[in-house]
């Protein structure tokens, strides 16, 4: 995901058990880890430069769920963890201030505020294991 504000790039790093969230300059001569610590299953990457906030999916057995931090690794925040096992694709709104993502093994489309507030399921029929958003 690029930060068009700052020109840098933020990524994650999968693992076999668990992953990082990194972030680089947009020239590649500074990076850093800023998330590190209970990730188990880090999957989809979303940012609102604007506020200076990175989100994220996560499948992890304990951590299931969509999270956020800001940009520069502080003030990490568990947003969406019921009834969400293998969140995927994520997408932000960032006009309206909603976040969307798909979950594959509860097989629905979920939207909710930014802040993990007012969770809806908005598509929950004939939805097989969707993936990108």
């Amino acid at each position: 995901a690029v930060d068009w504000i700052s020109c840098n790039v933020f990524w994650i790093n999968g693992g076999e058990t668990s992953g990082t969230i990194e972030v680089v300059d947009g020239k590649g001569t500074a990076r850093r880890i800023i998330v590190s610590e209970s990730l188990e299953k880090p999957r989809a990457i979303a940012l609102d430069p604007v506020v200076g906030h990175v989100y994220w999916t996560d499948w992890g057995s304990n951590n299931s769920g969509i999270e956020r931090v800001d940009m520069d690794g502080t003030h990490r925040e568990r947003l969406v963890t019921e009834d969400i096992v293998w969140p995927n694709g994520l997408v932000l709104d960032t006009i309206n201030r909603y976040m969307y993502w798909t979950e594959a093994n509860r097989d629905y489309i979920g939207k909710a505020t930014m802040r993990g507030t007012n969770v809806q399921k908005i598509v929950a029929t004939k939805v097989y294991q969707p993936f990108s958003i």
